[in-house]
Order: C-alpha cells, then structure tokens, then sequence
C-alpha cells in the first residue's frame, strides 16, 4: 500500500507564490511573507495546526530548488 500524497501550498489568489522582487537573502520577494501567515497558528488544533502537524509526520518534504538550497540539512561529510 502506498502513502498518501498531500501538497500544501500558499498561493496568492492571483496565482503568485513569493511577492515582487525574490532574490537570494529575500526569497519571499518583498511582503511575501503574509502569503504564509494562515500557517502562524502551527499549536491549534484548526487547519494550520494540522497541516503542521501532517508535515512533521511525512516522510519527505518537496520543494523548489532555491528553497532546497537554503534549508537544507547537509549531511557531515559535507561540512566545512
């Protein structure tokens, strides 16, 4: 049996995902960040705090690539 597959995504009604001018060091792009505040609450036991909760729970995360670049978690070999 397979698991579940669940994507949770912030998306501005108009389709956007970071506001204007995303770059390294401001990947949100300027005031992107309120794309994000519905998830704030991560403690409640309302939809941000289960989606949290879910994505704690998985076994792997997808992202985009500067998104990967920035958070990911290296492994000791690669440490300098």
């Amino acid at each position: 049996m397979h698991n579940p597959i669940r994507l949770y995504m912030s998306m501005s009604v108009d389709g956007y995902i970071a506001g204007p001018d995303d770059r390294p060091g401001q990947e949100l792009g300027c005031g992107g960040g309120r794309l994000f505040n519905w998830l704030d609450d991560r403690e409640s036991d309302g939809p941000s705090g289960q989606v949290y909760r879910e994505a704690l729970a998985t076994g792997a995360v997808i992202s985009g690539h500067r998104t990967h670049l920035r958070y990911r978690v290296r492994r000791p070999e690669e440490a300098a």
